[in-house]
């Protein structure tokens, strides 16, 4: 990049800038919007995922699954199969606690992006008291049940704004 300073320099220069803290393990952003900015500089020229297998490396072992329930989500890692076959890689090196973190973040992750997807709907079930149907689980099939048995009869409003999402 044509840097003329040392990195010791440079990393100075960044944690005055950016509000940054470096130690021998980890780069602590202390100004989230200035941080924001650097991730977007940083990552101008190469793809998140390699930041993101960068940083596996150094997450402890109580953060793994936080990792992995949000870093799909935030940096929209949907088709990044080179992501994935990474980070399989990586934690394959770990303990098999740490596997088991990484699974478990990894199937929390649809549910969470469903609810991050539908959120809207369910503020506004619970708004209008329609939140009664949402306190037992209910199955798709039987969802679909009730949202053809509300076209099919006029239940009223509660009914209509009880299933607004696609099952």
């Amino acid at each position: 990049m044509g840097f003329k300073q040392t990195e010791q320099e440079l990393y100075r220069e960044l944690e005055k800038e950016y509000y940054l803290q470096f130690n021998d393990k980890y780069v602590e952003g202390l100004h989230p919007v200035r941080s924001e900015h650097l991730v977007s500089i940083l990552h101008s020229h190469i793809p998140v995922s390699e930041s993101l297998i960068a940083l596996l490396a150094v997450v402890d072992e109580d953060y793994i699954y936080d990792f992995f329930i949000t870093a799909p989500v935030l940096f929209d890692l949907d088709a990044d199969n080179d992501f994935y076959k990474a980070a399989a890689k990586a934690i394959a090196q770990k303990s098999i606690a740490e596997m088991v973190y990484a699974i478990d973040g990894l199937m929390h992750l649809e549910p969470y992006r469903y609810w991050k997807t539908n959120k809207s709907v369910f503020d506004e079930i619970f708004n209008t008291g329609g939140s009664e149907l949402f306190v037992f689980d209910i199955p798709f099939s039987i969802a679909r049940h009730i949202k053809k048995s509300c076209r099919k009869r006029r239940h009223g409003k509660k009914c209509k704004y009880s299933l607004p999402f696609n099952p």
